[in-house]
């Protein structure tokens, strides 16, 4: 069960870069849906409100990270709006946690920061060539980095605190 859920999650990300941007809004709310979804489906050992703070939590990062981003002239995302599609990939992203990122929680942390780093990187560079997305500097690259090197270790920590803290109860 946990495969194919890795590779509907994969599938969702090809879409969702590729047909994003004709799709903003919707992108989002399939993504809004799925995570909700997963919760229920694969029940992380997390409390649901707990979760939907993680989900929020996640989202705000992303919309931060693209605002500044953009702010800063690295990025184009050619489009009038901010591209909901992309951070509904960060809604998506919470649905590895509790289960497929499981093995994660106990590693050290400058392991997860150069697993954030370095697969943020890569992921981005990916989702530019596939989509609308225009970096407008090589800077974009390492600000994501700098980013995900905070943002994936910071994330596992607090998740999987809140996991054993919910157990222990």
């Amino acid at each position: 069960m946990l495969v194919a859920k890795l590779i509907f999650l994969q599938a969702y990300w090809y879409i969702a870069v590729v047909f994003g941007a004709q799709l903003n809004l919707y992108v989002y709310l399939c993504a809004a849906f799925f995570a909700i979804c997963n919760y229920f489906l694969y029940g992380p050992k997390i409390e649901f409100k707990y979760y939907l703070l993680f989900l929020v939590g996640f989202s705000l990062y992303g919309f931060i990270e693209q605002i500044g981003l953009e702010y800063l002239g690295l990025v184009n995302y050619n489009q009038d709006t901010l591209p909901l599609w992309l951070n509904a990939l960060y809604l998506v992203f919470l649905c590895y946690y509790g289960d497929a990122f499981n093995y994660l929680s106990n590693k050290p942390t400058w392991l997860l920061t150069l697993m954030g780093a370095v697969g943020g990187a890569f992921a981005f560079y990916g989702g530019v060539k596939l989509s609308n997305i225009e970096a407008l500097s090589h800077y974009y690259y390492l600000a994501i980095s700098i980013s995900w090197a905070f943002f994936f270790p910071v994330s596992i920590r607090l998740f999987y605190q809140r996991v054993t803290m919910d157990l222990e109860v």
